[in-house]
């Protein structure tokens, strides 16, 4: 074999099309500092789709490492909604409550579910 014909060999390896790939088009979320701002669940769970959905295009380690990572975000997103949901129900349903303590208890538990959220202890613990 010639060196001519290892170079035309390599030309034609590099010759071969490759794959396109979409680039990283996410939609624009609204300033956080706008009181007014519509921002919910629904924004965060669209940037989420959005990357994961992107990376899956790519079969490589770090992309596939990174749509196992926005699985996780997703899963502790919705770990946070539902911590914010029970709170919140809690804190409705004190209102309502038959006695003073009973209305103070679920006050205690709905400040439980935020408190543990951000990593806090509760305030018998210490």
């Amino acid at each position: 074999m010639t060196a001519l014909d290892t170079s035309a060999a390599r030309n034609a390896v590099a010759a071969q099309p490759r794959p396109s790939f979409a680039p990283l088009h996410t939609t624009p979320i609204d300033a956080t500092s706008d009181q007014q701002a519509r921002l919910s669940h629904r924004e965060a769970r669209q940037l989420v789709c959005e990357i994961r959905t992107w990376a899956r295009q790519f079969n490589a380690p770090d992309a596939k490492a990174l749509a196992a990572a926005m699985d996780d975000m997703e899963r502790l997103l919705l770990w946070l909604w539902t911590e914010m949901d029970e709170s919140l129900l809690r804190l409705t349903l004190a209102e309502s409550a038959k006695t003073p303590e009973k209305a103070a208890e679920m006050r205690a538990v709905a400040m439980q579910f935020l408190g543990r959220w951000l990593g806090r202890k509760n305030a018998d613990q210490g």
